[in-house]
């Protein structure tokens, strides 16, 4: 996923100059190498360091997350602090809850904080929220997600286009659905 957001914010016009950190000096390099453009600043680091963390969100004024959603927290802490605005990928409804409990922080700073926002939720909300708006009557929607290639393979005939550990913990934790009466209030589904 930071490739491809990588690629379009290099490509959007005007290019986006953009700060890469990742503790993989190779994932660094092959990402870099990929991008193959000028206005990229390569770090290699961990994320979990708060303080090169702070230092990163400093020199940014949008902060984008699309590692593990383990680092979600410590880093909305840090944008919030750094007057940084942050956007995530997510992939944890205890994590986001725990982010939106920044919001009076955030607005205090003039920070925009934007968590959970990938494929889903991300996309298909702005996705329905479009689709329903678009409509005179509109009693449901409903969205498909997930890496259903084409073409299945064998073993698990599955393309796994998110994070492991990412897609592991949607199978465990209780879904939340919005529905249109409640708007960004959420109602916890129990998939177990």
């Amino acid at each position: 996923m930071a490739r491809a957001i990588a690629f379009d914010l290099l490509n959007s016009d005007p290019p986006i100059p953009l700060i890469l950190l990742d503790r993989d000096p190779d994932a660094l390099s092959r990402l870099t190498k990929y991008l193959g453009k000028s206005g990229i600043e390569s770090v290699v680091g961990d994320a979990s360091d708060m303080s090169l963390l702070g230092e990163l969100m400093r020199q940014a004024g949008v902060a984008i997350g699309a590692a593990s959603y383990t680092l979600n927290l410590n880093a909305v802490r840090a944008a919030v602090v750094e007057g940084s605005h942050w956007i995530d990928l997510g992939g944890n409804s205890s994590v986001v809850q725990r982010q939106m409990e920044l919001s009076d922080s955030a607005l205090n700073r003039d920070v925009a904080l934007i968590p959970d926002a990938g494929l889903a939720p991300g996309l298909v909300n702005i996705l329905g929220k479009a689709l329903f708006e678009m409509m005179d009557i509109t009693e449901e929607l409903h969205f498909r997600v997930g890496g259903l290639p084409q073409f299945p393979k064998p073993p698990l005939f599955y393309g796994l286009v998110f994070s492991a550990e990412g897609l592991a913990n949607e199978y465990h934790e209780p879904a939340l659905v919005p529905t249109c009466e409640e708007g960004y209030n959420y109602s916890l589904v129990s998939l177990a």
